[in-house]
């Protein structure tokens, strides 16, 4: 199980390409770029799979593994970087390579 695959950690979609069996099973589908909740995190087959606090479906008949809702496979998100830092403390990160060159410069 990914180490960041756990409830209440913010993930971005990377992946809405649906096919026909999953738009049957789960009318309300992440979209690519937006950033939801990991509500629950549950094995699925051989894949790890994730429920989403904002996007919720009703549950679907998956013979021996029962009724139950859809979760999505993990390799279709990735886990939000926390952001502590300013955008001008960003910026200052990088301020040094706008400082004039000399027009001077010797190749060897």
């Amino acid at each position: 199980m990914s180490a960041w695959a756990r409830p209440g950690v913010k993930v971005v979609c990377v992946d809405d390409r649906w096919s026909d069996l999953q738009l049957k099973c789960s009318p309300n589908l992440p979209v690519k770029q937006a950033i939801y909740t990991i509500r629950d995190a549950v094995t699925a087959g051989v894949h790890l799979g994730v429920r989403l606090v904002e996007v919720t479906n009703p549950p679907y008949y998956f013979g021996r593994d029962g009724t139950l809702e859809p979760p999505f496979n993990i390799r279709r998100f990735r886990p939000v970087a926390p952001t502590t830092r300013t955008q001008e403390q960003d910026v200052a990160l990088f301020r040094h390579l706008l400082a004039p060159v000399s027009a001077t410069m010797e190749c060897q």
